[in-house]
């Protein structure tokens, strides 16, 4: 087995260098599926891709449903797997343990996939593929390795290796991206965002490097910014201009009735917001081309990163604003000090909104009370254990605070992602899943305590999970009272408390925690 392994260990060494978010191997500790969950989790949490190795095609096998999902969500994650020998994968000859063609497999949901017959070659491809991530959409990336081209141990470096700066790094890029925006572009944005009437932006999970320039245009030009599930956290909680979801009613009428709207790393996907009517202007700045006008029409796009973009916008709505004419020259148009009152006025409503919703009696207000009054963590949550609605009120620590698929949600998600979340940043974590996630996820549990993690799982007990999803085990007929029993005698054992409070005026819910060890 450590021969087996010591391929791992010298891959292991030649992607550090690259500083990903995570190096994880299937099985080393965790198994095939909650690895690929927590590289993911810990890829969400940086913005940096993560690096999983797997020693055969049946541990990728496992790995695919959270491959799928991270393609859909635009994740980074670099997949390097044992293929066998060159002659075997070239002829496509079965073997025990192996996909017979993984790289036609995994191509719909891979930015791009190769294979590897020469150890030589090992180290520019893997340069390749980090420089792809740092300059295209994040998506994974799957390498795979014939026998041949394993590395045995660390050798010369035949590529360059150099840090691979990716969107809001602080490694300097050596280049300015800022110099690369078009003029053109700038100067009509500008020009219609300073003269618009009711401006408004709204910023996703793309814009996770970009908030200190997303804080100065809001502010310069009095526009609100709805901050999607994966944006929040750009702007602080109580900034006047910060409006967190789109779902509320009073949200999505501004966003309707505005004439000019800025989309930032976001796609507005129907499947976290529904169908959005927008009858003004779109601008949308998305790193992916192919995803710009996806969901809505757009007026004008931008493939970029987000904080170039952002950077240069704010200095060139600047300098239009310090123009004699000002905004007010134009008909219809708004200064920013009355939009900032239209904002205060909307943030009312909101409020209002918010205080009926949470005077309802019911299981649903009930919830949003427990939820809003959790302290600030970076969480990891499954759709069946955290709608869309609930993450909205949920306390976020910062950018990149909130890991919660909506598109493709898989049962045991959450507690792997968040353990692989707080590994890479060293932060405070919390896993909101089901009985079936923790079914799912239980493999995880007893790498918490050991490793020193400050991570906590809260089980939605009246939430039983659609399905335990592909790879990580099923409830079957087991009723979530006898799955909640069962961890609650196995957690002394794992190091782990278990504890049921009765958050919220009786929301059923338990917690996990790690029992703290007497130094």
């Amino acid at each position: 087995m450590a021969m087996e392994r010591s391929w791992q260990r010298a891959t292991a060494s030649l992607v550090s260098r690259y500083r990903p978010a995570v190096v994880l191997a299937a099985g080393a500790p965790l198994p095939a599926a909650q690895a690929a969950a927590a590289a993911d989790g810990a890829a969400r949490a940086t913005g940096r891709p993560a690096v999983l190795v797997a020693g055969s095609g049946a541990e990728l096998n496992a790995m695919l449903p959270v491959l799928v999902m991270a393609d859909a969500d635009s994740v980074p994650i670099v997949v390097l797997v044992r293929g066998g020998t060159a002659a075997d994968l070239e002829a496509g000859r079965e073997r025990a343990g192996s996909l017979p063609d993984a790289l036609r497999l995994t191509e719909p949901f891979t930015g791009w996939n190769t294979r590897v017959d020469r150890p030589e070659d090992v180290e520019l491809v893997l340069e390749a593929a980090f420089t792809d991530l740092a300059r295209r959409r994040p998506r994974p990336l799957l390498i795979e390795l014939a026998d041949e081209a394993l590395p045995a141990v660390p050798g010369r470096a035949t590529a360059n290796g150099r840090v691979i700066p990716f969107p809001g790094s602080t490694v300097d890029a050596g280049r300015s991206e800022e110099a690369a925006i078009d003029r053109r572009w700038l100067d009509q944005v500008a020009a219609a965002l300073v003269r618009c009437r009711q401006p408004a932006i709204v910023a996703g999970g793309g814009a996770a490097g970009a908030g200190e320039s997303l804080r100065r245009l809001a502010e310069d030009l009095g526009a609100p910014v709805f901050l999607t599930l994966a944006g929040r956290g750009l702007l602080p909680a109580d900034h006047p201009l910060a409006i967190n979801g789109l779902a509320a009613a009073p949200a999505r009428r501004w966003l309707e009735e505005a004439d000019v709207v800025l989309v930032v790393g976001t796609t507005l996907s129907p499947a976290e917001h529904g169908d959005l009517d927008l009858k003004g202007r779109v601008i949308q700045v998305d790193r992916d081309v192919e995803r710009l006008g996806r969901n809505v029409p757009v007026w004008m796009a931008l493939p970029a990163d987000a904080a170039p973009a952002l950077a240069a916008l704010v200095r060139r709505v600047e300098a239009e604003m310090a123009r004699p004419a000002g905004p007010e020259v134009y008909l219809g148009a708004t200064g920013p000090e009355q939009r900032r009152k239209a904002v205060a006025r909307l943030q009312e409503e909101l409020a209002e909104e918010r205080a009926g919703a949470e005077a309802m009696d019911g299981p649903a207000a009930e919830g949003h009370r427990w939820l809003s009054a959790l302290e600030p963590r970076l969480t990891a949550a499954e759709p069946e254990a955290l709608s869309v609605a609930e993450a909205a009120a949920l306390p976020v620590a910062g950018a990149r605070s909130l890991l919660l698929p909506v598109r493709l949600g898989i049962a045991g998600y959450a507690i792997p992602a968040a353990w692989g979340a707080a590994r890479a940043t060293g932060r405070p974590a919390r896993a909101v899943t089901t009985p079936a996630g923790l079914w799912g996820a239980g493999a995880v549990l007893p790498w918490i305590a050991p490793l020193g993690l400050d991570l906590e799982i809260l089980v939605r007990l009246d939430r039983d999970g659609a399905s335990a999803g592909p790879g990580n085990g099923a409830l079957g007929a087991a009723p979530a009272a006898d799955v909640a029993e069962f961890f609650r005698r196995a957690a002394p054992a794992l190091r782990l408390q278990w504890d049921e409070p009765g958050w919220g005026g009786g929301v059923p819910a338990a917690r996990l925690r790690p029992v703290a060890v007497p130094r």
